[in-house]
């Protein structure tokens, strides 16, 4: 399996590099580092499965509080440790 580059992860997801960075430190992402020099490498299924979570909340659903309140990226944004 290929991993995806923090630069990759962030075309897919539609945000910044820095973005990707910071989600990993708080625990959305899981990152593999690279021996020696520490870059980054994400797995793929999780990269497409936080980029399905987050267009979720503009689906049909999008009226409804508790949807954008508990997604991923909403608990993730409130300081809290992802761990799935």
């Amino acid at each position: 399996m290929a991993f995806m580059t923090v630069r990759g992860a962030a075309a897919v997801l539609g945000v910044h590099e820095n973005t990707v960075r910071h989600w990993e430190r708080r625990g959305l992402l899981r990152a593999v580092r690279l021996p020696g020099s520490g870059f980054r490498r994400f797995n793929p299924e999780d990269i497409q499965a936080l980029a399905a979570s987050m267009r979720s909340p503009f689906g049909p659903h999008a009226s409804s509080p508790e949807i954008v309140e508990t997604g991923q990226v909403a608990r993730a944004w409130r300081g809290e440790v992802i761990d799935e």
